[in-house]
């Protein structure tokens, strides 16, 4: 209402931040009488915000700040949030097993849409052996660091590194043994290197020392990936064919009690995607979703309902996406995101609140994306990025700043996309290009460049 006008001709302009109206003005004379009903209709005004994500598929990207929203990528990398009002908001990517650049993006939508805010993805794995500790970056270079008797750490050398250094480049997978390891290449070729006492690095004898440099076995064949268990080893062929070397003593190659072991790979089967080794069992999940157990099962850590030995894989169930093997346990995650357990329990390891061996998978949570199993702890990483841990915690391997051990899982932190377990220590990677190490220090498996401290209990950063 204008009130106290006198008669003329006058223009009425509703204006507000964030709003457009219909009509944007109307034109009025005042002629001796009020002039009522000169109306508006006010709509808020909403901008969009977008973006590509290169290097990742079906990547997970949130809105945070002024609104919140949650999208995935589509197959070109694309995002968009669009509906909003003026305001400051946060852009953060996300997905297991990679990390960001930049990390997040601060974003000030001010009267017009905002194009242009884009990512980079890159590929991020770690993995642990018994006292050696492996991180392979998003540039393909892998770093080792830690326990190195035996030529585990692939530098030629066998002495112990307390800070990490540079292996080798190009690579896409790896795994630590007890004492060994193995890498995968961009070109599918297969690489070895540390202890061979029982065969394990598939060089055809069990010469040793073995080498303290990788070097290239199976020429002309191509690899999807591989897995280390105590003292022995699995390489999945792309064609599906699971083959396994090494130490045969609980009939964890999977070929019969036939060979004590096997300095030349044997094949287990077909059809076979993903594999993971333990102390002395083995476990895989085929392209089906059907996940198979054989070697030691004392504990029950194959799932079959037994603690009878099993030299051939046997079914243990369906429907699986990712495995973990640990000392004797194993952790499995089935495509509705359920985490299941089983095995041997006494530190907790199961995460099922009892410390009772469990012969049969039980379930423990749901929401998560990937495993890892130590000797006796227990992670897991759900997919809103929050990593868990439980089980066995004399040397602080849980991180959760105590030495309590944990018969449930317990929250460690947030914004994890990778995590693997040794004996007693964790190494874990975040999704901004961090890592993370904590647990037992003995060889300077934490990586932070001394062993002052055994027992760290609290993730500490590594630095490169």
């Amino acid at each position: 209402s204008f009130p106290g006008l006198a008669n003329g001709g006058y223009t009425v302009t509703p204006s507000r931040a964030g709003y457009v109206f219909s009509p944007p003005n109307l034109s009025v004379t005042v002629s001796g009488t009020n002039v009522t009903g000169r109306n508006f209709t006010a709509t808020l005004s909403t901008y969009s915000i977008s973006g590509n994500v290169s290097g990742a598929e079906s990547v997970t990207v949130t809105l945070s700040g002024a609104a919140s929203a949650t999208t995935t990528t589509d197959t070109s990398g694309n995002y968009s949030f669009p509906g909003l009002a003026n305001g400051s908001y946060a852009v953060t990517p996300f997905k297991i097993g990679y990390v960001f650049s930049p990390a997040n993006l601060q974003v000030t939508v001010s009267g017009a849409d905002v194009p242009g805010q884009d990512f980079n993805a890159g590929p991020v794995m770690v993995s642990a052996g018994l006292y050696h500790t492996f991180a392979l970056w998003t540039d393909g270079e892998l770093w080792a660091w830690g326990a190195n008797s035996a030529g585990q750490l692939g530098d030629g050398s066998t002495d112990q590194r307390l800070s990490p250094v540079r292996v080798g480049t190009g690579v896409t997978a790896l795994a630590g043994g007890d004492y060994h390891s193995l890498a995968m290449s961009t070109d599918g070729s297969l690489w070895v290197w540390g202890n061979n006492h029982f065969g394990q690095l598939g060089l055809g004898s069990d010469s040793v020392p073995g080498p303290s440099s990788p070097v290239k076995i199976y020429n002309g064949y191509s690899f999807a990936s591989v897995a280390a268990g105590g003292a022995h080893s699995l390489a999945l062929r792309t064609n599906g064919t699971l083959w396994s070397f090494g130490d045969n003593l609980q009939g964890q190659l999977g070929i019969g009690f036939s060979l004590a072991d096997s300095p030349s790979p044997v094949v287990v089967g077909d059809g076979f995607a993903k594999v993971a080794g333990g102390s002395c069992h083995s476990l895989a999940i085929k392209a089906d979703g059907t996940l198979w157990a054989w070697g030691d099962n004392f504990h029950g850590q194959l799932g079959d309902g037994s603690t009878t030995t099993r030299a051939f894989p046997v079914q243990i169930g369906s429907g699986f996406v990712a495995v973990a093997a640990g000392g004797d346990h194993s952790l499995a995650i089935r495509a509705d995101g359920t985490l299941w357990a089983w095995g041997d329990n006494l530190s907790g390891q199961v995460g099922d609140g009892s410390t009772m061996s469990r012969l049969l998978p039980v379930q423990i949570g749901t929401g998560f994306a990937a495993v890892a199993a130590g000797w006796q702890h227990s992670l897991a990483i759900k997919t809103d990025g929050t990593l868990w841990a439980w089980g066995g915690n004399l040397a602080g391997q849980l991180g959760d700043g105590s030495t309590t051990g944990r018969l449930l899982p317990v929250q460690i932190g947030t914004g994890f996309v990778a995590v693997a377990a040794g004996e007693q220590h964790t190494v874990a990677a975040k999704s901004d290009g961090t890592l993370w190490t904590w647990g037992y220090n003995s060889n300077g498996q934490l990586g932070v460049g001394s062993i002052s401290e055994l027992i760290n209990p609290t993730p500490r950063q590594v630095q490169f």
